[in-house]
């Protein structure tokens, strides 16, 4: 038997978790790489000779002799000098957690997991930890869980979620009832709320598909495109703005772009072709360009994706600025498609990730020949004409006629300033009148000065077009009605009109160089044009490149974007899967939806990701049907109804037991605001509305119109105050996740926003128009117009309440429509408030 102090003891040891063991390859090197291998690893010949990329490197050391001695670290110089700051050089220092760890290691005598090699190619090259970090592992179609729920089989997406919930002791929250599902169904894919109506009609539908029937018609309906492509949107970093500073000069095309996406949204283009276009439209159009069919109309616009970035060479600029747009334009593409960040690896080799810097500049290759810094192209010099062959004839003949009509006008101008020049000619000496005739008839550019002093004495001689109106109002009169005709005539041609577009110069494809620091000032060795050695280091035969240097175009973009939808990418397929969960439930799998490697956040589903990762080939890459696929799930139908036990396992619901309640885009709260105002003008397409500007300098949606916002101007320097307040997308390039908050700023915007009160006072005259006095019906008819359900007990006694002491009180002030101020204010509650902003 156990004597107690036995017991305690036992307890004492299996109450305490073992240390993992600290290993070279996967816990020191990392951090040896992202603070000391630009010096010590990266480079052919690392300085002072000490070489940090294996053990037994570290341990032969340099010049200095060995750095690392095991179970000793209080004599491992390399260790000493880390932590007393010296190494490395930089400002950026080893944290006191990872020289902890470095330390820990040395005591338990510095082990690896195998045995190392006596040498190493230059270069930091790709470790088996990195090729085996789960984003980089090929796809493989993940055993789902064989498990029931309400003695049914679930599916694979439910299968995988109540898996992982009940290793926590947790199961799904019960279904959300039938007005929370429409309700969530209607704004999740349509930024809108549902009428009263419709909720009413689909309570009372008890066919048992009914909500997938729901689902189907809202992905049929225009305003999923609109709602969706604001999504993607956000990763392109679209703005009807190039970003240049000062000016934020405007551009006037994009929004074709933006039109394109909410197009094939609507359409459902499959997903892997949408890709394509936008990053080769202009590879996949026939040239020549002159006579665009709507297919090559739809395939430039879409390559609009790629000038969606800031462009600070509108203004002007040297290949500085043109680089730098380039780079930025390097940072959506990779973040938005690869879920990668590889900017660091522009300088040098990535400090976390598997990117060489050559990685970096084999994938800028691709793009090289579009961007091309050394030839660079500013804005307006990107574009495609939209004008056909029948209007570009009859924009010619019209101007032929307008040429003859100004020709004749011309005649006519010179004769009646002739006639003048004759009468005031009359007025001056007699021995005047040939040098004065000879000076009027020579251009005024050319006159001698003794000519221009006849002017400066006689100015009434000097007789011009601009004031035939002081000799002659008649003569005038007839000229401008002339020059009308002409200005009329010359408006009858059809309107020139344009794409913002990428394209390549013909036979102009440039050589990719490698920049020593990432300084183009400095271009080292020709790089052939590659995707990252990671994405393929699995695949048998690494993808190759063309590196075509004839004909119109290299094919470079347009190989990589079938390279990148082959269904088998497989950081393309989790980062696409990823996203569209994202917008879905308002946090990801991955809830850094641009950075899925080391800087990012572990997925709290990897089974799940990897096999929503293969549905997207696997149903011909249709979108709705992936929406589909996710809404009509039981993770997705919960309710958002939090328990006490689910807080205390998993708060941040990265189990998905609960649906996660959200506040609606900045985008959806305006739509919404006007939808229930009857005010929302659903018009598709078009040019985007100015921003207007106060006096103040903050911009704001124009009160007269009420388009949906996707079709407001976004600016990038002076966005629209509303949009900033509830949280919209920071371009900078481009904005991978918004990040929502909610404080004070919010709800100052609801309570004195002018728009806000704008629209209340629309509402309340919108309620007040029903043929009734009666103060708990026009109540109740606030209620369903604003939240599609009737008020309970509770809440009618204190809307009644409340617009008897406002009535009261705005009487007692004397206002103008005391009535009309109460209901206004009543409905400025409704619409401020979390059940109409925030999404069940």
């Amino acid at each position: 038997m156990l004597s107690a102090l036995e017991i305690l003891v036992f307890a004492m040891v299996v109450g305490t978790e073992t240390p993992q063991r600290v290993t070279f390859e996967e816990d020191i090197r990392p951090i040896f790489k992202a603070y000391c291998f630009d010096c010590h690893g990266a480079t052919e010949k690392p300085k002072g000779g000490l070489d940090l990329r294996l053990k037994k490197f570290a341990q032969k050391g340099g010049k200095s002799g060995s750095s690392l001695k095991e179970n000793a670290p209080e004599q491992s110089n390399l260790l000493q000098r880390i932590k007393s700051g010296e190494m490395p050089p930089s400002e950026k220092k080893v944290p006191a957690e990872k020289i902890a760890l470095i330390e820990r290691w040395l005591k338990n005598g510095a082990p690896t997991l195998r045995a190392e090699p006596d040498s190493l190619p230059p270069g930091i090259g790709i470790t088996e930890e990195e090729r085996n970090y789960w984003f980089f592992k090929p796809l493989l179609e993940p055993k789902v869980p064989e498990i029931t729920f309400n003695q049914k089989k679930l599916a694979p997406l439910d299968a995988f979620i109540l898996t992982k919930l009940q290793q926590k002791k947790l199961g799904f929250n019960p279904e959300a009832d039938k007005r929370t599902l429409i309700r969530r169904a209607y704004l999740d894919l349509t930024g809108l709320p549902p009428t009263i109506d419709q909720v009413e009609r689909f309570e009372k539908n008890t066919a048992p598909n009914a909500y997938e029937t729901l689902v189907d018609e809202l992905l049929s309906s225009p305003a999923y495109g609109e709602r969706w492509a604001r999504h993607w949107l956000d990763v392109a970093g679209y703005a009807d703005t190039e970003g240049d500073s000062p000016n934020d000069s405007l551009r006037p095309h994009i929004y074709k772009y933006r039109d394109y996406v909410i197009r094939a949204l609507n359409s459902d283009k499959p997903f892997n072709q949408f890709i394509i276009e936008q990053l080769a439209g202009d590879e996949l159009a026939p040239k020549p360009w002159d006579e665009l069919s709507l297919q090559a109309r739809e395939l430039l616009a879409a390559t609009g994706f790629l000038r969606c970035g800031p462009d600070i060479t509108a203004g002007g600029g040297a290949i500085a600025e043109a680089e730098q747009t380039f780079t930025e334009s390097i940072k959506i593409i990779s973040s938005g498609l690869l879920g990668l960040s590889v900017g660091c690896a522009q300088c040098h080799d990535h400090r976390y990730d598997p990117i060489s810097q050559v990685d970096y500049f084999r994938f800028r290759a691709i793009f090289e020949p579009a961007f091309n810094p050394s030839q660079w192209r500013k804005p307006a010099e990107r574009t495609a004409a939209l004008m056909t062959k029948p209007d570009r004839e009859k924009s010619t003949q019209i101007e032929k006629v307008a040429q003859e009509l100004a020709s004749k006008l011309q005649a006519e101008t010179n004769s009646t300033i002739k006639m003048i020049f004759e009468k005031e000619l009359q007025k001056i000496p007699t021995e005047l009148h040939e040098p004065v005739r000879k000076a009027f008839e020579t251009p005024e550019a050319k006159r001698t000065p003794e000519q221009k002093t006849l002017f400066e004495k006689y100015p009434k001689i000097n007789v011009r077009a601009g004031i035939i109106e002081q000799y002659d109002p008649k003569a005038m009169a007839e000229l401008k009605k002339a020059q009308a005709t002409i200005d009329a005539k010359r408006a009858e041609k059809p309107k020139e009109d344009f794409y913002a577009i990428m394209s390549e110069v013909p036979s102009k494809i440039p050589a990719t160089k490698l920049f020593h620091r990432g300084d183009y000032r400095q271009p080292l060795q020709e790089i052939i044009p590659g995707d990252l050695s990671i994405a393929t280091v699995h695949e048998a035969k690494p993808w190759d490149c063309p590196t075509n240097n004839k004909g119109d175009s290299s094919g470079r973009r347009l190989a990589f974007a079938q390279h990148l939808t082959s269904g088998k990418h497989p950081e393309f397929n989790r980062t696409m899967a990823n996203r569209i969960w994202v917008y879905h439930f308002g946090q990801g799998i991955v809830d850094t939806p641009g950075e899925f490697g080391k800087l990012g956040t572990a997925p709290s589903q990897p089974e799940l990701l990897d096999w929503l990762a293969l549905q997207l080939p696997k149903n011909n890459w249709s979108l709705k049907a992936f929406h589909k696929l996710i809404m009509t799930s039981t993770t997705y139908r919960q309710s958002s109804v939090h328990r006490p036990e689910q807080d205390s396992v998993d708060i941040s619901n990265q189990l998905y037991g609960r649906f996660p309640l959200r506040r609606l885009e900045a985008e959806s709260i305006r739509d919404s605001i006007l939808k229930v105002n009857n005010r929302l003008d659903s018009t598709l397409y078009g040019a985007a509305i100015p921003l207007k500007e106060d006096i103040a300098g903050v911009m704001h949606y124009p009160d007269e119109s009420p388009r949906k916002t996707i079709y407001m101007q976004v600016r990038r320097h002076k966005p629209s105050a509303f949009l900033l307040t509830f949280d919209g997308p920071s371009l900078s390039p481009n904005c991978d996740k918004r990040t929502p908050s909610a404080g004070t700023p919010q709800a100052l915007a609801l309570m004195n926003s002018e728009f806000i009160r704008s629209e209340s006072n629309h509402l309340a005259t919108l309620i007040l128009k029903n043929q009734t006095t009666d103060t708990n019906a026009l109540i109740l008819h606030a209620w369903k117009i604003v939240y599609q359900r009737q008020p309970n007990a509770k809440e009618l006694t204190l809307a009644e309440n409340f617009i008897t002491e406002s009535k009261a009180t705005y009487t007692a002030t004397k206002s103008k429509d005391s009535n009309q101020m109460a209901w206004t204010d009543l409905c400025q509650q409704l619409l401020a408030s979390n059940e109409f902003i925030y999404l069940e």
